[in-house]
């Protein structure tokens, strides 16, 4: 769906709200501890890169609004195992950055300096991904921020992904998978028969 994105930047938000999905952040920073993460050793190094892209955030004038995953859903049950086992292959292998797995002690010490530095934060009841979508719905925020695509299956009305150091990324909107194109440059939600936006639209993502 990428040819339905377009290039923004966080000046475009200025004094908006985002809502930032901080599993993301989470996971990006872990790999740069990956190793003594998977092997129990004390690290904080999962911290910085959150806590990096709050600060640009703010920098451009962007108030950010953490959203954490809740608990785990039971109809996940048997792929969250055969995740499990996956990373537990990974670390046999000694391929750490396989292995990297969001805990809740990660999570809390990332809340306890969102406290401690006035970030306002959520945790969702399940995984992020809904409630981000309703924040966003509902004008809490003005766009979500993160790298799961599914957000869009959610109805989310605008989402931003790649963010860089520079401020800028790329937003795709709901709206705008009507006109997303595949290689062939053929309509991937629209036009195959009369009225497919619309049953796309009305419920077909989810």
């Amino acid at each position: 769906v990428s040819t339905a994105s377009t290039e923004v930047s966080l000046e475009d938000y200025r004094g908006q709200t985002l809502a930032c999905d901080a599993s993301v952040w989470l996971h990006r920073g872990a790999i740069s501890c990956a190793r003594e993460l998977a092997e129990g050793e004390p690290a904080v190094g999962f911290l910085r890169f959150p806590l990096r892209m709050i600060a640009l955030l703010k920098r451009h004038g962007v108030r950010p609004l953490i959203v954490f995953d809740g608990g785990a859903m039971p109809m996940k049950a048997r792929v969250d195992a055969a995740r499990a086992a996956d990373r537990e292959s990974a670390k046999a292998r000694g391929e750490f950055n396989k292995t990297v797995k969001i805990t809740a002690a990660m999570t809390q010490q990332l809340i306890e300096r969102l406290r401690q530095d006035g970030v306002e934060f959520v945790v969702a009841p399940f995984e992020a991904d809904s409630q981000l979508a309703f924040l966003v719905q509902h004008g809490h925020a003005a766009a979500a921020l993160t790298e799961d695509s599914d957000l869009l299956a959610y109805r989310c009305p605008s989402v931003l992904f790649k963010l860089s150091e520079s401020g800028h990324a790329r937003r795709i909107t709901f709206a705008g998978l009507q006109h997303a194109q595949d290689s062939k440059g053929q309509l991937l939600f629209d036009g195959a028969w009369e009225g497919e936006w619309a049953a796309w639209e009305g419920g077909l993502f989810v």
